[in-house]
């Protein structure tokens, strides 16, 4: 995700990253790595995040990135609310490419799991052939 989105997520909801020092220790937190996702998906996790604020125990962010070619958010202090929140978060994802935001499929190319729209996808399928 680029610099000045995931920056912006955090500053707005800095709640949810209460720990944003140790997110500069790699050794202790798997945020180190930043919201590790593509720019695509960042109105799912604006959803998210809104919805987590709504929470009285406010979840605790402990990694948010892409696998197996959909969006997957870890948390401290995991509530049933805020599992529900995910799932949605997550399933919505297998729908919108992850690059761009636009109506995607989940496709598997070369090995990788990726949500793609028709253009991205076609994109991927050019640079591999170089």
């Amino acid at each position: 995700m680029k610099l000045e989105i995931e920056s912006r997520l955090i500053a707005e909801y800095k709640e949810l990253f209460p720990l944003v020092d140790i997110m500069k220790d790699k050794t202790k937190s798997c945020m180190y790595w930043g919201i590790d996702c593509e720019d695509g998906w960042a109105p799912i996790l604006e959803t998210v995040f809104k919805k987590f604020m709504l929470l009285k125990d406010k979840p605790i962010l402990a990694q948010v990135k892409e696998k197996f070619g959909t969006l997957h958010i870890y948390l401290d202090n995991e509530t049933d609310e805020a599992s529900k929140i995910v799932e949605e978060a997550e399933i919505a994802s297998e729908h919108i490419c992850e690059i761009c935001g636009e109506p995607g499929y989940l496709r598997r190319n070369n090995g990788w799991y990726m949500v793609r729209c028709e253009n991205h996808h076609q994109e991927f399928l050019e640079k591999m052939k170089k």
